[in-house]
Formats: C-alpha cells, structure tokens, sequence
C-alpha cells in the first residue's frame, strides 16, 4: 500500500515519536513476576517525587519501552549511549508524572479526548504529524492521510488477532499508539507554561530602570592590587579559620548533590599485534569471497559489523568509491578505510526505477514583502543574475551571495538528488525535470517562494543501483583481552591499599589519572565511559582510601581506583572541602593584608602605588557601563563595579575596596546619565521576551526544587 510506504519513507515521525516517549505492547507479564527483582512485592524505592515513592519497576519498565522502540525504530540494539539518553528520558517523564501532575491538578488542567482528536485529524494538527503527512503536489497536510493510515491500523490490528500478516508493522503500531497516548501529557504541559508565560509582566518603572542603567556611562581612574601580588604560599591557614569561615557561610557552600572524586589507572583495551594480522588476513578472505558470492545478502549477514543488507539507491547513495570504478557490477572495491570502520562495497545489481530522478542547484530570490512592487524588484534580480550566469559567473559564488535559500546557499545553491514527486513546489519541479541534461534552465522560474534560477548538475535518470556493504573494525581479540584484563587483575592484587595503589602505580610506571567530581548518576569520569559499575561502587559501597575491590570495566579500558574523597548532600564539614573554603580564606587574608597597607598611606594614586610597591597598578577604565559587571583590571566584580557608580561628584574617591580580584581605589572622571525617553515600550518588549526565553527552563528548574527529589537511581544501574 502506497502510504504503508509513504511512513516508512518518513522514518522522521518514527524517531520524533520515540523521542516523546513509546509505548510497549508488554509480553511475557508472568515471566517476569518470577524474577525477585521485578516482583511487585518486592520493588525497591528508586526515587522520592513530590512526597510519592517510586519503585523501581516503574522505572525500569519506562526503560524497557523506550529501549524497545529505539530498537525497533533503528534497527539495531541500543549501545551504551543510547542507554544512558533512554535512561534520562525515563527519569524526566517520571518527574512530569509525579510532580508536574500536581501542579496541573491544583489549577484545574486537563485535555480532553475531542482536543487530542483535534490534534489528530482537526484543526490544530500536531506539528510532527503536519510534517509527515504532506501531499506531495501541494506541499500541505492532508488529514486523508492520516485517516488512511489509522483506517490501516486497524485493519492490522484485526489481522493480528486473526494470527494473519498485518499490513502495518507492528514497530510502527506500538508507535503510533505511543505517540497518540502522549498528545494528551505534551498539551497538558504546553498549557501550563502558557499560563506561566502570560504572568510575565514589565512595568514601566522596570524598563526604566533597565534603560538608565544600560546606557549609563562613566570613565573611572582606579588602582588596583591584585591577590595574586601575594604568594599562596606566604599566606598560612589555620583550622580554626576554615571553620570559622564555613560557619559564616553555609548557605554559600550548601551542597546539592553529593559528590566524589577518585584516582584511577587504566589498561587500554586494544588489539595485539596478532590481532592485526589476523586482521589482514580476514579483510583478504573477504575481498575474494566478496567477489565470488552469488548471494550478497547471505555473505553480507554473515561478515558484516552492522549487517545492512544489500539496498537500492539513486546515484546518490552510491559510494564514491564504486562511481570511480565506473559502476562495473560484481566488482569489489575495497578496502577502504572509513572512520572506525574498514568497507568493502559491490555494486550488486542495476535496475530502472518508476520515478526519474535529478541533480540541481539553484538560486531563490524572494520577495521582501507580498507586493507586487517587491515581486518586481526581486524578478529583475534574478533575470540580472541570470545573464551573469549565461556570461560565464560561477553559480555557486553568486548562490552563496545571492539566494534567500539558507539551506542551499551554504552549499552554493546545491540540492542534491531529489525524485519527480520530491515534496517541491511544482512549477520548480516542473522546470527541473523538463530539462534532462546538465545546464541552466533558460528561464528564472517563478514559485509561491519567490524566483528561481535553476542549474541541472546531473542528467535526469530513473536507474537505481544496489549496494552491498561489508563493514569490519579491528577490535582486541578475546585472548587480547583476557591478557590485557589479567594485567589490570594482577595490579589490583598488588594494591589493596591506598598507600600500595601508589606504589605500585610508580613502580610499573602506569600514570594515576583524577576523577573529580561526579555525581551518582555520571555517566562519564574524565576520560572514560561506561562508568556506571564504577560510580555505582563509590556512592554505595566504598569509603574514602578504599581500592576497589574489582576491575572495573569502563568503555575501551579496565580500571583500578582509590576513592579519593566524597561529599554528601546539605552541609558539608570543614574537612571535605578544604581545599575551596582555604581558597576562600586565602583571599580574604590577602585582603586584609593590602587594605592594611594601603590604608596607611595618603596622597594621589601614583604616590600611594608607589609607596605599595611594584604591584599596585594604576589605570583608566574609560566608557565604562553600568549595565556591564567588570571594568579594567578588577574583572568581573558586580559589587565593586556598583560602588563605583555609586560615585556622585567627578574627583570623588571610593575607600579601598576589598573585590573579587583584588583591592582596588575608585575614582570618578565623569559620567553621562541618559535623557529620560517617553516610550520604554522598546526595552519593555526586550526585557518580557528576555523572560519568556527562561520560562520553561525556570518552571522545569522551580518544580524540581519544590519537589524535593531524591535520587537512588545509582544503586540499580
């Protein structure tokens, strides 16, 4: 059935309808209940949501869905990364459900069954659906083809029950109903941040205030000690002032999610110099059974990496690799290396499809405005483009210049390969495909877009080639492997201790590398992936100065480490960030230090500076603005850059200020305030359009914070 095909060509809707979240059609329920781990009766607490516990079968069975029609819609099982975006979409949609929920229900929202019809097959189409289900010759929705496409689900489902071969996959079913259960939760959170987006409010006092400020202006003369002029190590800090200092302080150093840091060895995975030869010897065993086979697709399934059966392809789709070798079928070219990947590639087989296709650029110029002077003003450019053209011009120079096509025009006006029933304008098409050969189209042609002057760069043909791929990567054999990881096992033996971790680290001469700072649920730690095995052992099991107990394997290497340190949430000891809050003492000793001495001299800036010494500065920060945090030297520094504004006279002087690069002595030059304007309706439009931007990240990063989340996600992956 056409329109069967017509989806599968809109493999788009698919993809778009995973991301939002699908819906698995559960087999094997029974099953399941006889593993402990699922068993209801024996969930675990995964997560705490706006008060309601989440178990961790709820969770996992989002994964599950998700996983499945990643599977389904790719063709392929989801690899590590893959995991880690389904697992994060599983988590976001079990937020929206637990704690956006509430919100809606306090404020009386819901969607109705007639607006997600409506969403379907009505007047306010969903945008993933208005892009997929286009008539190819207007370039409009067409809801016969969504009513067509339901009418065959249907029609599917009941030939499932009838255990006959249904005329929709049922990948794209479970899709299809997925994405429908989900109109209603996306309209529903759509009409929430609208509500919050029309509270958004500027006032004229606030434009104001925000003008006078932006355009404020003034040219300062300052000087300027800065903390680096005193040696870190001059500076000695006491215990008791680190937690004199954190005791002041602890909502500054409040921490949200704990964190750990570790140190690590690592053992590469990677292939022996036996493994390359073998190697070389499987990549000449297939260029000759390559060449030899009379069944592509069986030698294809049987060698290849990703295994993608032979497949038929315009001109396009051919590698280049097979045009060089001037399309002769049965030749293998190869090997070629590819990124990762070493290919081989045959042309298989040749034959003509039903619908021509063809190569072109163009240049669209578009009217400024839907008047006929300007539809005028942008034909005559176009004609004059033309004549250029016809005199010589390079197209692809004048197309970056010239055309209104900002998909095109990067590429010099190129298109590519499009078929006569692409999703075009027709009269584009129209002039396209009546001319066959390679050239100019004689005339600017005219669309609902604008006008057009088209070059074809390859003959119009209907003939198809099919391609077969063989892909191979030298990976570690598992007798590399086993040796590599023995070694990584044989470290681990020698170091059961921090102090011997190093020990052994310096003796086999193997680099220790930091992990800082991650969270419980990273997915990453520097430099290596696939981490989860390792984070999942320092948050559940591990103390500070343990080793670990196994060799992890993280991605391409095997991993020893040694916890390093870890943080909690809420407020933390003195001890577990030491480091940061020394820093912070550090500074204001410094501080106090130059104000002392600055403090004991009097006179202009030159004769202070040169009674501090060398490293007191003396500068002019000039058109400053009061809407910026940083002038000069002092770098950004809100506070102080606010004092100095404070100045009201020329010649008056700020005391020494203590700021966060230094300490610095302001003096005012000169300001220019603004005239006060009657319309702030300008600055008002940008400061409400300012907000608007921020609104779904603050109400996403408001109901997080009010839901009080707590997150065990690290103790089940």
């Amino acid at each position: 059935m056409a329109l069967i095909g017509k989806i599968r060509e809109h493999s788009g809707l698919a993809v778009g309808i995973i991301a939002a979240g699908l819906l698995l059609f559960v087999v094997g329920g029974e099953i399941m209940k006889l593993i402990p781990q699922f068993s209801s009766e024996n969930a675990q607490d995964i997560a705490e949501i706006a008060g309601k516990t989440v178990k961790y079968d709820e969770y996992n069975a989002l994964v599950e869905e998700l996983k499945a029609n990643f599977e389904a819609s790719q063709g392929r099982p989801a690899d590590e990364y893959s995991m880690q975006n389904i697992r994060q979409q599983a988590w976001e949609q079990l937020i929206v459900k637990h704690a956006y929920q509430n919100e809606f229900n306090e404020l009386g929202l819901e969607v109705t069954a007639e607006e997600v019809v409506d969403m379907v097959q009505g007047k306010n189409i969903h945008p993933m659906l208005a892009n997929a289900f286009k008539n190819p010759q207007t370039g409009q929705f067409d809801v016969n083809q969504v009513r067509g496409f339901l009418q065959a689900i249907k029609s599917s489902i009941q030939a499932i029950q009838a255990g006959q071969q249904p005329q929709v996959p049922v990948a794209q079913i479970q899709s299809w109903y997925s994405f429908e259960k989900q109109l209603g939760p996306e309209r529903l959170r759509k009409k929430y941040e609208s509500l919050m987006r029309l509270s958004t409010y500027v006032t004229k006092a606030e434009a104001k205030k925000s003008y006078l400020a932006s355009q404020t202006k003034a040219d300062f003369k300052y000087l300027f000690v800065p903390y680096y002029s005193i040696v870190d190590s001059t500076v000695k800090v006491t215990d008791e002032q680190l937690e004199d200092y954190l005791s002041k302080h602890k909502e500054e150093f409040k921490i949200a999610e704990a964190k750990a840091s570790v140190d690590y060895v690592s053992f590469p995975i990677v292939p022996s110099a036996k493994d390359s030869l073998a190697f070389g010897n499987e990549l000449t065993r297939i260029a000759t059974e390559f060449a030899a086979t009379k069944d592509d697709s069986a030698f294809v399934r049987a060698n290849a990496e990703t295994a993608q059966l032979p497949y038929y392809t315009n001109l396009s789709g051919v590698p280049q690799q097979l045009k060089d070798k001037g399309l002769v079928e049965d030749v293998v070219v190869g090997p070629v290396n590819e990124g990762n990947a070493i290919k081989f590639y045959k042309l298989a087989g040749v034959r003509n499809d039903s619908v021509y296709s063809i190569k072109a650029s163009h240049i669209l110029i578009a009217p400024t405005e839907k008047t006929d002077a300007a539809k005028a003003i942008a034909k005559t450019k176009a004609e004059d483009l033309l004549k250029q053209l016809k005199g010589g011009a390079d197209f692809a120079t004048l197309a970056r210049a010239n055309s209104t096509d900002p998909g095109s025009a990067q590429n010099g006006g190129d298109l590519g390969w499009f078929k006569e029933n692409a999703q075009m304008v027709k009269p584009f098409l129209d002039a396209a495909f009546a001319k066959a050969t390679p050239g100019l189209v004689a005339n600017v042609v005219e669309s609902d877009f604008g006008f057009h002057i088209i070059k074809i760069t390859e003959p119009k043909t209907n003939k198809e080639y099919l391609v077969a791929t063989v892909d191979k990567q030298l990976v570690p054999s598992s007798e590399t492997q086993e040796a590599i990881y023995q070694k990584a096992q044989d470290f681990l033996s020698k170091s059961r201790t921090k102090d011997a971790f190093v020990a052994e680290a310096k003796k086999a001469n193997i680099p220790v590398s930091p992990g800082d700072n991650f969270t419980k649920n990273s997915t990453y730690v520097a430099g290596l992936s696939e981490v989860r095995g390792l984070v999942r052992w320092v948050f559940k099991d591990a103390k500070v100065g343990d080793v670990s107990k196994e060799v992890f394997s993280c991605g391409n290497n095997y991993v020893v480490a040694v916890v390093k340190s870890k943080v909690e949430e809420g407020y933390p000891k003195a001890a577990d960030i030491k480091d940061e809050l020394t820093a912070k003492v550090r500074k204001g000793l410094k501080a106090k230090t130059i104000l002392e001495k600055l403090n004991k001299t009097k006179g202009t800036f030159e004769q202070i500076a040169a009674a501090y010494g060398p490293s007191a500065q003396v500068n002019v920060a000039p058109e400053t603005s009061f809407g910026y945090n940083s002038f000069g030297a002092l770098g950004e520094d809100p506070a102080t850059v606010g004092k100095s504004f404070a100045l009201a006279k020329v010649g008056a002087k700020t005391a020494a200020l203590e700021g966060e690069n230094g300490v610095a002595i302001i003096e005012l030059l000169k300001k220019t305030t603004p005239t006060e304007i009657a319309d702030y309706s300008q600055q008002k439009n940008q400061m409400i359009g300012n907000s608007l931007y921020r609104t779904e990240f603050n109400i996403n990063t408001a109901i997080k914070d009010a839901a009080k989340i707590e997150d065990n996600r690290y103790k089940f992956e």
